[in-house]
């Protein structure tokens, strides 16, 4: 689980979660098909809660399960010296006349992932709605590898299109009902390249199994999937296009830590490559996790910025000391 604590490495649990129809009708540990410790008598019984380091734990065999406290600790990466792929300058906006945002200025550098945290209401899905040009108009500048960027997304050409993703943050409204999973992927992905029937398909089996689900759900409809599967299968979708720069927004919410785990560690990959993110949460555990820098927006103004590490572990301003007091950390 992430934690504010420190910066740490999340390793996700092999495998993936059984949807409820695969569920065994006997009762064990829901685990034991994903787990190298397996034993028989993990799937007769699902085991006690026990104590173990810093948490607890549901194994008959904690003895010999690594302690969370010795996770692999992940350093905060120095800023990159080249030139940012997303500036923002000054960007305000607003909604019939009520001003929203006001004078909004941050840059992401190339890699790496800058959060955006604040409270509901405080303009976080605005800000990014200007960015992926759902808003429809604003004032400022924003440049996306150094091109200016129109407001709206019908004035942008197809490479920014494809270059920048969002992943929006509810699973149920995001996904087209009547579209199969495999379509509302391939969808993205031709519209962003235009590429021919085999390789659509096996880009899209392959998407999938980024974001450990099976390839055999590309035929199920949303309405058969889960919360936590038609996230991932909109981040399927956005990840398909190989963007540079991925929007998130409240991405790892609908998740089980498990999955969420397993998410934060394929971005962290992605990341090593050219993948940057503007990751926007609630969850100040997740931006110690995954984020080298951080933006605090309240009522919609920057209130505090800076490294991941200085602006979680020593908060300067009253309104990030008072987000980081309602952090509940597992004991």
């Amino acid at each position: 689980m992430p934690t504010t604590r420190r910066r740490k490495a999340l390793h996700g649990i092999p495998g993936r979660v059984p949807v409820l129809a695969e569920r065994p009708a006997i009762p064990g540990c829901l685990f034991a098909d994903r787990c190298d410790l397996v034993q028989p008598a993990c799937r007769k019984a699902l085991p006690s809660l026990v104590p173990h380091g810093e948490g607890r734990l549901r194994c008959i065999r904690g003895a010999v399960v690594p302690d969370p406290v010795a996770a692999e600790v992940v350093r905060d990466r120095p800023p990159a010296a080249a030139k940012p792929v997303l500036e923002v300058s000054g960007l305000s906006a607003g909604y019939s006349g009520n001003q929203v945002l006001h004078d909004i200025s941050f840059r992401v550098e190339p890699g790496t992932c800058t959060a955006l945290v604040g409270e509901s209401g405080s303009g976080k899905s605005t800000l990014s709605r200007c960015l992926i040009g759902l808003h429809g108009s604003f004032d400022g500048e924003v440049r996306f590898n150094g091109t200016p960027v129109p407001p709206t997304i019908r004035q942008r050409s197809g490479w920014m299109h494809r270059d920048m993703q969002y992943v929006f943050q509810n699973p149920y409204g995001s996904l087209h009902p009547r579209r199969t999973v495999g379509d509302s992927i391939a969808a993205a992905l031709r519209i962003a390249g235009g590429r021919r029937n085999g390789s659509v398909r096996d880009a899209v089996r392959d998407a999938l199994e980024q974001v450990a689900m099976p390839s055999q759900l590309a035929d199920r409809f949303p309405s058969e999937l889960s919360g936590g599967e038609r996230q991932r299968v909109a981040i399927a979708r956005a990840l398909v296009c190989k963007p540079s720069l991925l929007i998130c927004d409240e991405v790892t919410s609908a998740l089980d830590v498990s999955v969420q785990a397993s998410i934060l560690e394929l971005l962290h990959d992605l990341m090593r490559g050219d993948l940057s993110l503007l990751f926007v949460t609630h969850d100040l555990g997740v931006v110690r996790t995954i984020a080298e820098r951080v933006i605090v927006l309240n009522e919609g103004r920057i209130v505090e910025e800076g490294a991941a590490a200085d602006v979680i572990g020593a908060p300067q301003h009253t309104y990030t000391r008072s987000l980081l007091d309602r952090v509940l950390e597992v004991a």
